[in-house]
């Protein structure tokens, strides 16, 4: 629901960014983030970290890490992609915008004609 609203939010230069974690022991987390944005009949999802391995700061309230901050920015590279399923939803690679820019740092993106899709 928060994505919807930021998307509803959003003007055609805004992405909607997320992170999430989840807490695995007393010292570890896995954190999961990246966006979504529309641009023309397109709506694009930018994976940048997914299930990535961080460590839990102790004092919280004190210390937010760099990575909660720039949620599009890689903490570890991995070697992926995205898909949609059904595939014939999703949309050719753009090269202009924020495809080009996030191609450039290394984050899974995948493009979906979301209009076309029953």
């Amino acid at each position: 629901p928060l994505l919807v609203k930021g998307l509803a939010q959003a003007t055609p230069e805004e992405i909607v960014t997320f992170f999430e974690t989840a807490e695995v022991s007393d010292e570890y987390q896995r954190t999961t983030s990246g966006g979504v944005f529309a641009k023309a009949d397109e709506l694009h999802f930018v994976l940048s970290n997914y299930n990535v391995k961080t460590a839990i700061w102790q004092d919280g309230e004190k210390y937010q890490a760099p990575f909660r901050l720039q949620p599009l920015k890689p903490i570890k590279a991995q070697p992926g992609r995205l898909f949609f399923d059904p595939p014939q939803f999703m949309a050719e690679s753009s090269s202009k915008g924020f495809g080009e820019l996030l191609k450039k740092g290394g984050v899974w993106q995948v493009a979906v004609r979301y209009k076309e899709i029953p």
